[in-house]
């Protein structure tokens, strides 16, 4: 049997918009003391926090250079995705997260502005918002937010209010795509991750609730039906897994930098080894962003199995997109060519290896009636130097696997 197109995913993350308005001391300018001023002085001197790779805005042909990419490069090479019928297959723009550098209202704007330019030029059927750790600043850098009067409350929960960023709608409202002549179907839900209170904020941790386990748990199994396979995708900031360097993994008086915190309790909940519900894993795929380098890098194997990250099952992958539009970043590529020796990455991977020069990922779905168990996955690296010029990189194809109902 051939096989079937059904899914195709545009990926982007960590797009780091940065109006010309945008500006991370307003508040210093009225409300702030002079010890506010002289803390921020300091953080920008030393460079702490990693101030300059974390604050820096999108590249401003950027937005315009990916639109292009898009309407010129991937749509015309691939009718079958993009055929103005509408029974064309489903595709979804997917971000995960830090849609701004500093959160503040002006940059939300255009930063939305743009997802719905590439939207309309995708003619894509759905899209699904995160919300990322930056997002959550509101115009102000969580150093100066503990020394400073900021109400930063009130300016979060504006975010939560705004459309997309709706977290209960990312859970009990799922993205799905019914596969023909069966039951089964792919479902994408996602997770917050972000810590919204300044002091884990400022080491950009990430955190996931057990409450929010517990609830796509229950989704999970209130949509489950016994006899029918599904396959899951979940969608959040920080990634569950990756292979930090050991010069990655930086500690500020033994509190962790970057990672997830409390990661075996939640690597737990979404393999299920409850098996409660009996479906598997929670998450077959898991889509991320955050780190500002993708993973793994160009060329996949052919079989989920064969992929082993950390302590994801072995039907589980995870796929960490890069920044999109970051103008230029501290941290050297560190990918399969790197004279780096893989032992400095973490030993627990199969395939180690990052790249920052890909900036977004497209992830075509296709299924074969006689194989009602598999999902061939077929993963398009968009490739940028600086944000100037988009170009794709070497596909791979990849059979991962549906939880068959016993």
């Amino acid at each position: 049997m051939a096989l079937q197109p059904l899914l195709q995913i545009v990926h982007v993350s960590d797009l780091h918009f940065k109006d010309i308005r945008s500006n991370d001391a307003k508040s210093l300018n009225t409300r702030w003391s002079a010890f506010a001023r002289a803390i921020r002085r300091l953080v920008l001197n030393r460079d702490l926090f990693d101030w300059y790779e974390g604050v820096q805005g999108h590249y401003p042909q950027a937005p315009n250079a990916f639109l292009s990419y898009l309407e010129k490069k991937l749509i015309p090479n691939s009718p079958e995705w993009f055929a103005s019928t509408p029974d064309r297959p489903m595709t979804w723009l997917i971000d995960t997260g830090d849609l701004t550098t500093f959160g503040d209202d002006h940059a939300i704007e255009l930063g939305k502005n743009w997802l719905m330019k590439w939207r309309n030029q995708l003619a894509a059927h759905e899209t699904r918002e995160l919300i990322g750790n930056h997002d959550v600043w509101a115009g102000c850098h969580p150093a100066f937010a503990l020394v400073g009067r900021v109400d930063l409350g009130n300016a979060q929960k504006k975010l939560l209010n705004l459309t997309g960023w709706d977290r209960d709608e990312w859970v009990i409202r799922p993205l799905v795509v019914n596969i023909p002549d069966s039951k089964s179907r792919i479902e994408l839900y996602a997770l917050d991750t972000v810590c919204w209170d300044p002091w884990r904020n400022l080491n950009a941790l990430g955190c996931i609730e057990e409450s929010s386990i517990r609830k796509l748990r229950d989704q999970i199994k209130s949509r489950s039906d016994s006899d029918v396979p599904h396959f899951r995708i979940l969608a959040m900031h920080h990634p569950i897994v990756f292979p930090w360097l050991t010069s990655e993994i930086r500690t500020l008086a033994h509190i962790p930098v970057m990672r997830m915190l409390d990661e075996n309790r939640i690597l737990e909940g979404l393999n299920n080894d409850s098996c409660d519900p009996d479906v598997g894993p929670l998450a077959h795929l898991i889509l991320s962003g955050h780190t500002h380098a993708a993973h793994p890098s160009q060329g996949l194997p052919n079989d989920v199995t064969k992929i082993k990250q950390g302590r994801l099952g072995d039907f589980q992958f995870q796929l960490v997109a890069g920044a999109l539009m970051l103008n230029k970043t501290t941290i050297q590529a560190i990918d399969s060519g790197s004279s780096s020796k893989p032992a400095y990455r973490a030993t627990d991977f199969s395939n180690a290896s990052t790249d920052r020069n890909c900036r977004a990922q497209i992830l075509r779905f296709y299924h074969d009636s006689a194989r009602p168990e598999e999902l061939k996955m077929y993963r398009i690296p968009v490739i940028s130097v600086n944000g100037s010029v988009y170009r794709q990189g070497s596909p791979s194809q990849t059979t991962m696997y549906m939880t068959i109902p016993r």
